[in-house]
């Protein structure tokens, strides 16, 4: 078992090792409905190879919108067999009061059920594309983020978020 994290400042993409006998579970936030550009940016890096892959997007409980299908198609056209996808809802990373506590247990017990579904086909032997990926082409116009950080009194101005930030 090996991560990647496409969000870590010194990725580089021409490190990443996969081979065909690989099954790879390729995780990316929605923003606003869309892969983050820098995500796809750093998997045009990688050379899927034929790996089996499971897309799965993650959501501030209010849409994905064509962050699956993006993630999809993106996966595909770098070399990856997209077997399966999936749209999870998680607590907002920024508004935290949103969808707060998810994925709760019922989250959980679904998520369950499907990784056992996506097991079962792989130990099959099956690499059959999902009939169908929720979304739109053309993907929904990107917007821009009119978002201000805003720090407490408490910040000491370190930077630390800074050097950890990909944005």
């Amino acid at each position: 078992t090996k991560t990647v994290d496409l969000t870590d400042p010194v990725f580089e993409g021409t490190s990443v090792s996969i081979s065909s006998e690989d099954i790879c579970f390729i995780g990316v936030p929605s923003y606003g409905g869309r892969v983050p550009e820098l995500c796809i940016d750093r998997l045009s890096k990688i050379d899927g190879n034929g790996a089996k892959a499971v897309a799965v997007a993650v959501y501030g409980n209010r849409a994905q919108e064509d962050t699956l299908l993006e993630l999809t198609d993106t996966l595909k056209e770098h070399g990856f067999k997209v077997i399966a996808g999936a749209a999870l809802v998680a607590e907002h990373s920024i508004v935290r009061s949103i969808a707060r506590g998810r994925p709760d247990t019922e989250d959980q017990k679904q998520i369950k059920v499907y990784a056992e579904k996506i097991w079962q086909k792989i130990n099959l032997g099956s690499i059959e594309e999902p009939d169908s990926i929720p979304g739109n082409r053309p993907y929904k116009k990107r917007g821009s983020s009119k978002m201000k950080i805003k720090v407490s009194n408490q910040c000491t101005k370190c930077g630390t978020c800074a050097a950890v930030c990909p944005i």
